[in-house]
């Protein structure tokens, strides 16, 4: 997994990161990044940290907001991270030669690391293997995959989840802003795709 981003770093301006593909294919670029909210900031502040990207000339605006790039689902927001880490992963077709990534932060942002990786493309499906384990956190998001072509038709997710002392884990999943409820979950589960049950699943379970 080639490193556009050697180390992290702390950006108060635009930052354009270029990188250089020898091969066209199927690729996932990912931008991890933390950003705080106002109140992080400090006491007088009114505004979260915020943070875009752009590849080449592709944006990831705000489904259906016309053009809007801040609060996107493919976009950086101290307001719902609180200083948590989130992912972004751009799934898209590079052509040989350089391509620039451009991270536009307001205020400033906290790029903890920037790869890219070659994908797969067999019997006409894309799989990416991930092996991430979750940090504890409360209803905020964890990653964002940004599908750059009309073509996908179908999206299948696997996770594992345990049972912790008291409560447990929980993901829900979201396309284009849209929850994804599951229908056969008790009521209170009803918008979390993959919910670990009590007791039964302390020792995890693959949904």
């Amino acid at each position: 997994m080639p490193n556009i981003l050697t180390q992290s770093k702390v950006i108060i301006t635009p930052e354009n990161l270029s990188f250089h593909i020898d091969k066209t294919a199927w690729y996932a670029v990912n931008i991890t990044a933390r950003l705080k909210s106002e109140k992080q900031r400090g006491e007088k502040e009114t505004d979260d940290e915020e943070l875009t990207i752009e590849l080449d000339y592709t944006t990831f605006p705000k489904p259906n907001a016309d053009n809007n790039l801040k609060d996107a689902p493919a976009a950086f927001s101290g307001g719902s991270q609180h200083n948590q880490e989130k992912t972004i992963r751009i799934i898209v077709v590079l052509g040989l030669g350089k391509h620039t990534l451009t991270l536009s932060p307001q205020y400033q942002a906290e790029v903890i690391s920037v790869w890219y990786e070659p994908l797969i493309l067999a019997n006409n499906k894309i799989s990416l293997k991930l092996n991430e384990t979750s940090k504890n956190r409360s209803e905020q998001p964890w990653m964002t995959f940004a599908l750059v072509s009309p073509h996908f038709t179908q999206v299948t997710i696997k996770a594992k989840v345990w049972w912790h002392f008291f409560n447990g884990d929980d993901v829900q999943i979201r396309i284009n802003s849209v929850i994804i409820s599951h229908a056969t979950n008790i009521r209170r589960h009803k918008h979390w795709l993959f919910h670990a049950r009590a007791i039964l699943d302390i020792f995890g379970r693959e949904q």
